[in-house]
């Protein structure tokens, strides 16, 4: 997959600011699909692209009727160069919205994050 242009990052970086203010990830969180549709043409972004960036990022969607549903998957970890990598790339805005996620995050979500980095050897 190519890196993706500024305004992909721009928008996939407002969706994960809108699921944070959604207590993403510990919850699942819809937004209307049509909707995200319309607000990606409008920014020249391609939805589905945003999707596949998102999945590579463990953030799972899936559409159902009109709701596009988004579900963090915690059992696709990347290693840690590969989290580290990835990490270097984000933009400060990416990175604020990957803290407040990690802040909207349970105590047993924040404990099985933990546990799967001590099992993958992260930590």
């Amino acid at each position: 997959m190519t890196t993706p242009d500024e305004k992909t990052r721009n928008f996939i970086a407002q969706i994960k600011t809108n699921l944070s203010n959604n207590d993403f990830p510990g919850k699942k969180v819809s937004f209307n699909l049509e909707r995200l549709y319309e607000l990606a043409d409008q920014k020249d972004v391609n939805l589905n692209q945003v999707r596949e960036i998102l999945k590579n990022e463990n953030i799972k969607t899936v559409s159902s009727g009109d709701k596009l549903i988004f579900s963090f998957n915690s059992s696709n970890m990347p290693s840690l160069d590969e989290a580290k990598q990835m990490f270097n790339q984000m933009s400060q805005d990416e990175k604020d919205s990957m803290m407040k996620m990690f802040q909207n995050m349970s105590e047993d979500q924040k404990k099985e994050l933990f546990q799967k980095g001590k099992d993958l050897g992260f930590i």
